[in-house]
């Protein structure tokens, strides 16, 4: 998970001195990381449940 999270904002890191800027380019990363996968369990809920539907027809 950490190559993908340097290959991701690795440049944008680097470029800035802030902790604050780093802080923020951090934060929107793991916010980004989270819905992401939040978004693959809900549609990977609704396949599973659709696929269900059928069968019981």
């Amino acid at each position: 998970m950490a190559s993908l999270k340097d290959w991701v904002i690795g440049d944008y890191l680097r470029k800035t001195e802030d902790v604050f800027e780093t802080a923020r380019i951090e934060f929107t990363y793991c916010y980004s990381v989270f819905f992401l996968l939040l978004g693959l369990l809900f549609y990977g809920n609704l396949i599973s449940l659709a696929d269900l539907k059928i069968k019981n027809l």
